[in-house]
């Protein structure tokens, strides 16, 4: 690849199976920014998914980046361009029946500073058993969390956590009404770190941490209970549209969780949720509307059933500091199998109005597929629109077109539009990209169907798109 004012460049992409149970790939891009500054700029991939045995598998998901503006400036997806961190992941996973094991070792860089402050995980160990009835006490149910994690970073807190949280339940049915399930728990977490104060320093947003080494045991102790019940009726819908049944059902749900406990102060947070939980007396609650549609059943054939329709409204109350949350509420209409509606919103009830919201509406009429959405947010201050579009016009020409549009400037940040041109055994694309203040790109790639990935180039700044980086 020539960048006329930067150097020349390589991408390539290595994919291979080694068995039934083994595959993977390599992939990069490398840049030698000969007219710029003589540096080497690029990224690299590794992936493997291997599974050693029934129920054992090893997943290896591994990336790099030279320096944090690699992406930002030769990413090729919008969402790759925007990345904020490059992670790096390697699971085993183990599961039985009743419970589930995964060692993972996870690693990142921040994109977004040039400190050193990630926070790795080498490792982290998870033992979780499912909610599963006790021997000898009949009617009653226990589940466990289990975990271990060894924190490593250069700037901030590091240390070792090990965490145990079990908790036992009893469903009790009230005249076959509704169901209430009370239950009891506790949880210990162990730390080898206390934090002695915090600090500012230059170039990171938020304090850090001034950390000894001291063990400390947190230990908390939860109670509640959860109540729910559902209502349903079949109508009988005789075929219209193919479908031959509908089942409408209504489901609402509260949740009351109480927590308290000791040596809750001066302790590390690493992770939001696990480090940080405040004695808490707190309510939850919805209702869910669903209707289920299923179809008239073929002969020799299963009749095939999905979600139609789902409206839910969710909210919550802290009862210890007399607060209310937002108000959540999720839309999803799926009347046939072509046409797919969802949209979800929070709605402050402390008079901010909208907090965030999102919408998706896909259409497939062979051979058309659009696609329209929206994400909004205040907090994080974006608003965007983002629109698709696939036509199928010939077995041999497929045509696309996709934009995301900032509706707070007004702008398109990004419009792609690209030809497939198929034949017998390989097929070109040919694709147009625009970004806002930025120069436009023209992509060329050719596949061999059947074979594998393009074989790709491109004029403009588009390199990354076959490194895996997606």
């Amino acid at each position: 690849i020539l960048y006329s004012e930067r150097g020349f460049g390589f991408s390539g992409e290595h994919r291979y199976v080694l068995s039934t149970q083994q595959r993977g790939s390599a992939s990069g891009f490398v840049l030698q920014e000969t007219f710029r500054n003589d540096v080497t700029r690029g990224l690299g991939t590794v992936r493997h998914d291997w599974t050693l045995a029934p129920r054992l598998s090893l997943k290896v998901d591994i990336n790099g980046v030279t320096d944090d503006r690699v992406l930002s400036e030769y990413g090729d997806q919008l969402q790759q361009r925007s990345a904020q961190r490059v992670e790096s992941n390697v699971f085993l996973t183990r599961t039985w029946e009743s419970w589930n094991f995964v060692a993972n070792a996870f690693s990142y860089q921040d994109l977004t500073t040039r400190r050193p402050i990630e926070l790795h995980q080498l490792p982290a160990l998870n033992l979780m058993g499912v909610r599963q009835p006790i021997p000898g006490l009949p009617g009653f149910l226990w589940e466990m969390e289990t975990s271990y994690v060894n924190f490593v970073r250069n700037v901030g807190s590091e240390g070792q956590r090990l965490d145990l949280h079990p908790r036992i339940s009893r469903p009790v049915s009230a005249g076959g009404l509704f169901t209430v399930t009370p239950f009891v728990g506790g949880r210990l977490t162990a730390y080898d770190t206390i934090v002695t104060g915090t600090r500012n320093t230059r170039a990171v947003g938020t304090p850090i941490e001034e950390t000894d080494k001291e063990y400390r045991l947190r230990r908390l102790f939860e109670a509640g209970s959860d109540v729910e019940t559902q209502f349903a009726r079949v109508y009988p819908v005789g075929g219209t549209w193919g479908v031959d049944a509908m089942l409408h059902s209504i489901e609402p749900r509260l949740n009351y969780t109480w927590i308290t406990g000791k040596g809750q102060d001066r302790l590390p947070v690493w992770i939001e949720g696990v480090d940080r939980i405040p004695d808490t007396s707190r309510i939850e609650y919805s209702l869910t509307n669903r209707v289920r549609a299923r179809t008239i059943a073929l002969p020799d054939g299963e009749p095939r059933r999905w979600e139609a329709l789902r409206l839910a409204l969710g909210h919550s109350y802290d009862l210890r500091n007399d607060s209310a949350g937002d108000i959540m509420g999720t839309a999803i209409l799926q009347p046939i199998e072509r046409i797919k509606l969802r949209g979800d919103v929070a709605h402050s009830v402390h008079g901010d109005g909208v907090q965030s919201a999102t919408s998706d509406l896909i259409v497939r009429t062979d051979p058309v597929s659009v696609s329209v959405g929206s994400r909004y947010s205040d907090p994080g201050r974006f608003n965007f629109i983002t629109t698709g579009l696939v036509a199928d016009i010939s077995r041999y020409l497929t045509l696309r077109n996709s934009n995301f549009f900032d509706a707070r400037s007004l702008s398109f940040v990004e419009s792609r539009a690209a030809a497939d041109i198929k034949f017998q055994c390989w097929a070109l694309t040919v694709e147009f990209v625009h970004r806002e203040r930025q120069d436009d790109e023209l992509n060329f790639s050719v596949n061999l169907l059947g074979v594998g990935g393009p074989i790709r180039t491109s004029v403009g700044l588009g390199a990354l798109q076959g490194s895996g980086e997606r």
